[in-house]
């Protein structure tokens, strides 16, 4: 039956626990998962939410996993949620917004200007090696640090009850992040229009050793106008 362009579908105790069983993978606690969770993890791909993630988490809240890596579960404190609780998931989706967390982009990012005066002092005349380092320091050093204080992601949100949990929704939070949110628009337009300029200087440093790595990076900070340094830049 339709009924303002919806298809109206009913299901029996029966038919309802086989559905839940087939989306949570048989999982003890499925009988207190809400129908309307279970068919958001049925339709997980339009949604763009990784199921195994959730159920990583539901375990763990559940006692069937004994550790996680992600943030810890807490109770709401505030209307209208206040009473509730909500714990993170994480997903591939989510390392942008983790390492962005780790080098505090959003807010000022005075971690971020000094590792890369780190890399700068330490490698910066060595234009082949440099790029990596800073790389690697920030994306995959900067998600292992953010890891070892709890990854952040998406919320499950479910209620305590007799001491058990009664799982409800999800809250999505982060729809994918865009790293250019960081940035103000002026500020993205600067990074955009210096790009050739800053990609010849670099091709000019590989053939002539000057200007150094050091001031390229130093000064690709300050067109960003994220660095806080000390050093002259000589460009």
């Amino acid at each position: 039956m339709t009924q303002n362009g919806f298809v109206k579908v009913s299901f029996g105790k029966a038919e309802l626990s086989a559905f839940k069983s087939a989306v949570l993978r048989n999982r003890p606690y499925q009988e207190r998962v809400s129908i309307a969770l279970a068919i958001r993890l049925a339709n997980a791909s339009a949604e763009n939410i990784d199921v195994f993630s959730v159920l990583d988490e539901l375990d763990y809240l559940e006692g069937i996993k004994s550790s996680s890596r992600i943030k810890k579960e807490a109770q709401f404190r505030k209307p209208p949620l206040q009473g509730f609780w909500h714990k993170h998931f994480f997903s591939a989706r989510h390392l942008i917004k983790n390492v962005s967390v780790r080098w505090n982009l959003e807010s000022g990012n005075k971690d971020l200007s000094v590792m890369i005066e780190d890399v700068a002092n330490e490698y910066g005349e060595d234009p082949d090696l440099w790029p990596n380092v800073l790389t690697h320091r920030l994306v995959v050093e900067g998600f292992e640090d953010r890891a070892s204080r709890g990854l952040t992601g998406d919320w499950i949100v479910y209620a305590k009850h007799e001491e058990q949990n009664f799982t409800l929704t999800l809250r999505l939070t982060m729809k994918g992040f865009n790293l250019s949110s960081c940035f103000k628009s002026y500020e993205m337009d600067a990074i955009q229009n210096s790009r050739s300029s800053l990609i010849e200087k670099i091709l000019a440093s590989r053939s002539t050793g000057l200007p150094s790595a050091s001031h390229l990076t130093l000064t690709l900070c300050s067109r960003m106008g994220k660095c806080r340094t000390k050093h002259e830049l000589k460009i």
